[in-house]
């Protein structure tokens, strides 16, 4: 493995019961999870992008606590 990648596990089922998380990466985090049973190929395609974020870019959602941007709009 290299250390300058990232790798996402796509799995073909869902993470939770009620289908709501589409894929898990960690912050700072080279692996991460894509969920995807039943989802649209353009929701894929943007929880890869997003949950690259948190695990290369280290980017944190707006609502999360500590951010100070809890009535931001959602960006990834």
């Amino acid at each position: 493995m290299r250390d300058d990648a990232v790798y996402l596990f796509v799995v073909d089922e869902v993470a939770l019961s009620d289908g709501d998380l589409l894929g898990k990466m960690p912050r700072n985090s080279q692996f991460g999870f894509i969920f995807t049973k039943d989802a649209t190929r353009e929701a894929v395609v943007r929880t890869v992008l997003h949950e690259i974020g948190h695990g290369d870019y280290t980017l944190e959602h707006t609502f999360s606590e500590g951010v100070g941007l809890e009535n931001a709009r959602q960006i990834i």
